[in-house]
């Protein structure tokens, strides 16, 4: 698949060079293209643009919400300081968990 170029990115752009394959990237906001050799920081402009205008991905103000757990405990997720967090044992260890999961779904889906 090719894509019209220049990419356009809600992040500035960065050149990441992979360890893996030693392959070239333009990166930004969640786009990767592959770029040749030559391409500096100067020239990026080509392959990829930053555009600041446009809409950032909505953040669900500080909340705190109830969910239900196996058996009948429950849960408190909240999300205060554009971070997420749970009080199950899950998220202690991984720092996310299917309630975090569940509520980020709920969000996005009401907005």
């Amino acid at each position: 698949m090719t894509k019209k170029l220049p990419v356009v990115s809600v992040h500035p752009p960065v050149i990441h060079r992979s360890i893996v394959t030693g392959k070239r990237y333009a990166v930004g906001g969640g786009e990767w293209l592959e770029i040749p050799e030559h391409v500096t920081k100067a020239t990026l402009k080509k392959w990829m643009i930053w555009r600041q205008d446009l809409p950032k991905p909505k953040r669900p103000k500080p909340q705190t919400w109830i969910h239900a757990g196996s058996g009948n405990r429950k849960y408190v997720v909240s999300f205060t300081e554009e971070r997420w967090h749970c009080e199950c044992q899950g998220f202690r260890y991984r720092s996310d968990c299917k309630h975090v999961e569940s509520q980020k779904k709920e969000f996005q889906i009401k907005d």
